[in-house]
């Protein structure tokens, strides 16, 4: 919340300053005036009117994000061009009149063309306006223009996330084992042998892997070591392939054999989540939601599925979904996730959506009843994805959300400062790295 007061007064500071500003010009002109009278007594007040109106119309256009609330944004800005552009070409007849006595004429001059400036570029500003308007909206919703295709930003990317799911994922190795490789299971699956039979039998159950096989139904396969891990936040207990092995061995790892440069990935970060929420309105509808099994709802192509195996009591398993441990699940997820989003944004009509892979953050805009998260329901319902019924938040202000976001960000940036500080480091922004 720091952060968020911080801008508002500056914001205010800056508004306060231009209006005060005009009421010390209204006051030195209202003394003028008393002196020697050269102006209609209510020609100042109107021009001290319009330019109060001119600072207001400035915090609207601060206040309220153009893509969000277009018309209240539009309207702002309407109000702090025209009434300044008025506001300086009343000034400049106030000169005028009050010249000689009050004001030299190169004064008058210098305020007259700056009107005509300020005149002029108007009417450019109004048109670019207009056609930027078009140009967003259009392209965003996909509609048609002037006999041209439909521009759906989402249309390549479903075609081929459809394509997969039809077809199944390729993991993305490179070249493929000529032999095969058996390899012993981590040293964490024998501390709790009892919820790796739970794990491996609900995996079966959900078809996530088929098995068990006393023999290996393939030629030639590929057996990868399997152990438990603690979810960070929840505790739960989770199956996990270890890729990477084996180690420090001649034989190459599956992970080993997927090219690190092409799959790695950038997240979306708190403080992208933050400047979103913040450069929307003081305050907007927070929601959440998780989709749950994440990787293992994506399909491997069957050809692949020989090399995705696992041994548990002497029974062999093989994954037909993505597995955690691959180093290609996350960023395939991330492109069925970024396909989900513009389900969100351009069919279900969300106002803005946040992915951080299986989680998905909703921005709604105040003045409505917020009803994104229902639609998230529904997309999901009906590509039977399932969400984490434990995990969805309800629906919260963005006023106390941020909060704790801008407050972590506040205190990274200040430890970071005094770490830098010490050692005497020119540190430009820390918060980047939140």
């Amino acid at each position: 919340m720091i952060f968020f007061v911080m801008d508002f007064e500056l914001l205010l500071c800056f508004l306060s300053s231009g209006a005060a500003t005009m009421y010390v010009r209204y006051k030195i002109v209202l003394e003028q005036n008393n002196r020697s009278a050269f102006l209609c007594r209510y020609f100042n007040s109107v021009s001290l009117a319009i330019g109060i109106i001119g600072c207001i119309g400035m915090g609207i256009v601060a206040s309220f994000q153009e893509t969000s609330v277009t018309k209240v944004h539009d309207a702002g800005a309407l109000a702090t061009f025209g009434c300044g552009v008025i506001y300086i070409l009343l000034q400049s007849i106030i000169s005028y009149k009050s010249c000689p006595e009050w004001n030299r004429r190169v004064i008058c001059h210098i305020r007259m063309s700056i009107s005509v400036l300020s005149c002029l570029a108007v009417f450019p500003m109004i048109a670019c306006a207009s056609f930027a308007g078009i140009g967003t909206f259009k392209c965003e919703y996909g509609v048609q223009v002037s006999g041209r295709p439909s521009l759906d930003p989402c249309q390549d990317l479903a075609a081929g996330v459809s394509l997969s799911f039809t077809e199944g994922f390729h993991t993305s190795l490179i070249t493929l084992p000529l032999t095969t490789h058996k390899c012993r299971n981590l040293q964490s699956a024998a501390i709790d042998t009892q919820a790796i039979d739970y794990l491996l039998q609900s995996e079966v159950d959900k078809a996530f892997i088929i098995g068990p096989f006393a023999q290996s139904p393939f030629p030639v396969w590929r057996v990868s070591p399997i152990g438990l891990v603690n979810g960070k936040f929840s505790n739960k207990l989770r199956l996990v392939y270890d890729l990477s092995a084996p180690h420090s061995s001649h034989i190459p790892s599956l992970n080993s054999l997927i090219p690190s440069k092409e799959f790695s990935l950038k997240y979306a970060s708190v403080d992208l989540a933050n400047q979103t929420i913040i450069g929307i309105v003081p305050v907007t509808w927070l929601s959440k939601a998780d989709i749950s099994d994440a990787f293992k709802l994506l399909p491997i192509k069957p050809s692949l599925w020989r090399w995705h195996g696992i041994k548990w009591r002497e029974s062999y398993y093989f994954a037909t979904k993505l597995t955690f441990g691959s180093k290609s699940s996350p960023w395939l997820f991330n492109i069925f996730a970024q396909a989900l989003t513009c389900i969100f944004s351009h069919q279900a009509r969300c106002h803005l959506v946040i992915h951080y892979l299986d989680d998905f953050l909703l921005i709604e805009q105040p003045g409505t009843p917020p009803a994104d998260l229902d639609k998230l329901r529904i997309v999901l319902n009906n590509l039977n994805m399932p969400i984490a019924e434990h995990k969805p938040s309800p629906y919260h202000q963005a006023s106390a959300v941020c909060e704790w976001i801008v407050a972590f960000g506040f205190v990274t940036f200040f430890l970071t400062f005094i770490r830098d500080f010490q050692v005497g480091i020119t540190i430009d922004c820390p918060c980047n790295d939140v």
